[in-house]
């Protein structure tokens, strides 16, 4: 099922925003899920300036390709992100119960901070002390056929425990997948570093968002 254009059927009613007020839903990409594969995709609320006021991450919800799709996230609800300094947001995964290809767009609730505060009580979440994992991601944009290399690092005093990459796109409707080979992110770990070289053909029929991610422990 491709990018239908403009005659499009109505979009499903999703619940990310259900009960919440000074609430906005924000839409991500349509993050592709490899055959017998998983996706995972690093998404939070925009940034804010200070005057703005960070988000509040209130709810969370996706749309499928098909109901073959599985989607599930880590992170916790009720915690302040999209400042100048944004929170990580939540690391969604997602697979298909056939194996097939597939595809899911994450979604979140965002509360503006600024305009909640003051007309009602909001329970935040407080970060826990001590070691903790955090997902940090890069994101670029490719058009096809081309190719990049892309290096990722931990913060000071960080260490690399995991990484993935993945990519997405811009479509209204759910894409249609490229098949194996049209994209290919190959992962180097080093010392302190990971690179991730990308290579893509131009028979990809969409710009190409690649994101490259670390999981990052302090």
């Amino acid at each position: 099922m491709g990018d239908r254009g403009p005659f499009t059927l109505p979009t499903p009613k999703t619940t990310e925003c259900a009960n919440l007020k000074w609430c906005f839903g924000i839409r991500g990409l349509w993050v592709a899920i490899p055959r017998g594969g998983e996706a995972t995709w690093l998404f939070g609320c925009p940034p804010r300036s200070l005057v703005k006021g960070k988000f509040l991450l209130g709810g969370t919800d996706a749309l499928l390709s098909s109901n073959d799709v599985r989607v599930w996230y880590e992170g916790q609800l009720g915690a302040p992100v999209g400042g100048p300094n944004p929170g990580v947001g939540l690391l969604f995964h997602a697979t298909t119960r056939s194996g097939a290809v597939g595809s899911f767009q994450p979604i979140l609730g965002c509360i503006s901070l600024s305009q909640a505060i003051g007309r009602s009580t909001l329970a935040v979440t407080p970060h826990a002390a001590g070691s903790s994992l955090v997902p940090r991601a890069k994101n670029i944009i490719l058009e096809p056929g081309s190719d990049r290399a892309v290096d990722m690092s931990c913060l000071k005093k960080e260490t690399i425990v995991g990484s993935w990459n993945a990519f997405a796109f811009g479509t209204q409707n759910p894409p249609d997948v490229p098949p194996p080979g049209a994209i290919t992110v190959t992962m180097h770990q080093g010392p302190g570093v990971v690179l991730a070289v990308i290579e893509t053909k131009k028979s990809v029929p969409y710009l190409i968002h690649i994101q490259v991610g670390l999981l990052c422990q302090s």
